[in-house]
């Protein structure tokens, strides 16, 4: 584990128990970091104090603040993801840049109420494979920071699965609350 100075340093999250929240709080305890959580209420006012220097650091989605980042306002250090983003090839990983066991990404998917016949959840996936498929839509998708990717259905059941037991646990052990 990387250990990082005892300092406390501040960064900005879109708000409270966001996944940018819980990513610093992830960050902290991977690296033993002391961070000062700042929300803001959406991504607007934090952009424009990230790129001020406002606040120093920030955890944020790519698509957030593609702009800044094309621009040269703000610099990426290292992508959250245990893959490097094909939106940012050249941006290191947390375990790249030697930070192990921290992985945190946004992620998307199509869900339907329990109950919905099969052939309809079939269909469903059918379409969103093939529209997910399409060369435009990879493009388009990394040109706004996203990595466009799709799994089976027992994959995304598993995905969500082991990402409420993650979470769960660092919202735990961090005490964060709703209010």
């Amino acid at each position: 584990m990387a250990k990082v100075s005892r300092e406390q340093i501040s960064y900005s999250s879109i708000g409270n128990g966001s996944s940018q929240h819980l990513a610093g709080v992830l960050f902290e305890r991977r690296t033993g970091t002391r961070l000062l959580h700042v929300p803001y209420r959406g991504a607007g006012q934090l952009t424009v104090d990230l790129v001020s220097g406002d606040v120093p650091a920030s955890f944020q989605l790519i698509p957030n603040i593609a702009s800044q980042l094309q621009a040269g306002q703000i610099k990426p250090l290292a992508v959250t993801s245990k893959q490097r983003s094909k939106a940012l090839p050249n941006v290191p990983t947390m375990a790249e840049a030697g930070i192990s066991d921290l992985e945190s990404f946004a992620w998307f998917g199509l869900l339907v109420p329990k109950g919905t016949p099969k052939p309809i959840v079939d269909r469903l996936h059918s379409e969103v494979v093939k529209i997910m498929s399409d060369p435009a839509v990879q493009k388009r998708m990394i040109d706004i920071g996203a990595d466009p990717i799709y799994t089976s259905q027992a994959e995304f059941k598993a995905l969500i699965s082991s990402e409420v037991i993650k979470w769960r646990s660092v919202i735990k052990e961090a005490g964060i609350s709703g209010n």
